[in-house]
């Protein structure tokens, strides 16, 4: 299957040269575009642990993401790939049927488009067309030789050789510390091999991680509070927030709050994470605990 899919990537070279997200962050086949909708297919690789499926918020939002900035790149037509960064996503989550898919179904749609940014709508079926999640993502967009400019002292050329995808295998966070209302733990210094695809030679975090790593520590945060009542748990709506990248030498820490109590198995959940007394990205996520 994993050969499959990267032969079928391979062949679609042309699309994945519109935007700056590479394999193996971007893992889309099966492209196709109408002149207003754009499709794909998407084979998952990550859910995070306690988290029920049959995908997890933050992957839906990754593939969801790179899915609307290939839309847009066929949108806007530029003479040149470019960064479209997302910045802002609200997802829902639809259907809450739990049942495995061998692969997901992604359609996107450009509902506004400016000068510097942009927003799509998006979905995301299971192989039996099921709708699970629909989303709304806003993107600030930046051409090449500006992102160069504003980011230039974030250069750096080191030669990434993974063996394995670390959209596979991923770096927890340690010293982990988890209350009753709040929870907090350390990423550590972001590694450029962390980062493969998601920028050549300007290696940042994507936010696909940033948002896996909300929702591990969130899951903590109301398990601690349910005293481990439930066995999985549904993330339900979700808003995120991108405020700024994080870059590789960069250390990012991240926090979680009880926002809200809503009934015995669902409260709501803030998050913030941090790179120094900055921060970078921020989450709202309802929770909803489950022993399906």
């Amino acid at each position: 299957m994993e050969e499959l899919l990267e032969l079928k990537i391979n062949k679609l070279e042309s699309e994945a040269n519109l935007i700056m997200v590479k394999y193996p962050y971007n893992k889309l086949f099966g492209i196709k575009y109408d002149g207003e909708i754009l499709e794909a297919k998407v084979i998952n690789e990550y859910l995070t642990e306690g988290e029920e499926g049959p995908i997890g918020v933050a992957e839906a939002g990754r593939h969801l993401a790179i899915c609307g900035s290939i839309c847009l790149a066929k949108e806007y037509n530029f003479n040149d790939s470019a960064y479209f960064l997302a910045i802002h996503a609200k997802l829902s989550r639809i259907d809450s049927k739990i049942e495995n898919s061998d692969f997901f179904s992604l359609k996107t749609k450009a509902i506004f488009k400016g000068k510097r940014n942009a927003k799509i709508h998006g979905e995301i079926f299971s192989d039996s067309n099921e709708l699970i999640f629909s989303v709304e993502i806003e993107y600030q967009i930046i051409q090449q030789n500006i992102f160069q400019k504003l980011f230039n002292k974030n250069l750096n050329t080191t030669i990434i050789q993974n063996n394995v995808s670390p959209y596979i295998k991923r770096k927890n966070l340690t010293n982990l510390i988890v209350s009753n209302k709040n929870a907090q733990g350390d990423y550590g210094k972001v590694l450029p091999h962390e980062c493969e695809g998601h920028f050549e030679n300007y290696p940042a975090l994507p936010v696909a991680i940033v948002g896996n790593l909300f929702i591990d520590l969130g899951i903590k945060l109301f398990n601690k509070h349910t005293n481990n009542t439930f066995s999985k748990a549904l993330i339900i709506d979700t808003e995120i927030k991108a405020l700024r990248l994080a870059f590789s030498g960069e250390e990012v820490r991240f926090s979680t709050n009880l926002k809200s109590i809503i009934s015995e198995d669902e409260v709501i959940i803030t998050g913030e994470a941090k790179v120094e007394d900055e921060i970078v990205s921020t989450i709202e996520f309802k929770i909803k605990g489950c022993n399906y």
